[in-house]
């Protein structure tokens, strides 16, 4: 069983600019908060909703918090998380960090020079603002680093018809993708 020891703590992330299209503030909140299991084990897990993409508000995430509130998605998944900390805190040493996490990516914030990217193996980009800029930059990127896998996020920038048309035209770049986020009804074939 799991209790919330004391109050959750408000952060904020600063962005640069707009963080994708949706949002209209520069600034994203969240809280940190400390979880204490049956025998007294303490985590620090963090919630961070992004109401603009449909996430539930900051203030419900925080009485979800409180409440434990499962019902909550983002609620939930710290708690998950949480609850996979205090097992492995159990299992010791025996299991391989590797075993846990999928691949992370590295987020690209400036297009400028896709070189400070060049020994990356997996990188995350940002798309929608300004596409026919980024993409010279992923042509740029895979010209100096043929081996990169490319995460697309477009944020609900594209209609389908759009984003379909840009793979069609930039399909030299498929064999880098990883995967591109974007919200459609049916996701295309790359073939």
């Amino acid at each position: 069983m799991l209790s919330v020891r004391g109050e959750p703590r408000k952060y904020s992330i600063d962005f640069a600019g707009q963080p994708n299209s949706k949002s209209q503030s520069h600034l994203q909140w969240g809280y940190f908060f400390d979880l204490e299991n049956a025998s007294g084990k303490i985590v620090t897990s963090c919630l961070q909703p992004w109401p603009d993409l449909g996430d539930p508000s900051l203030e419900q995430c925080y009485a979800d918090i409180i409440s434990l509130n499962r019902q909550n998605p983002l609620v939930n998944k710290s708690l998950y998380w949480a609850e996979l900390l205090f097992d492995l805190d159990l299992i010791g040493d025996f299991l391989p960090t590797d075993a846990l996490c999928l691949n992370s990516h590295r987020l690209a914030f400036s297009w400028e020079d896709p070189m400070q990217f060049a020994s990356e193996k997996l990188l995350k980009v940002k798309m929608g603002h300004d596409l026919q800029s980024e993409t010279q930059f992923l042509d740029r990127l895979v010209e100096n680093n043929s081996k990169i896998k490319l995460r697309l996020d477009f944020n609900n920038s594209l209609e389908e018809v759009s984003f379909r048309r840009w793979v069609d035209k930039e399909n030299h770049l498929l064999p880098n993708i990883d995967f591109s986020k974007i919200h459609l009804n049916t996701m295309p074939r790359f073939t």
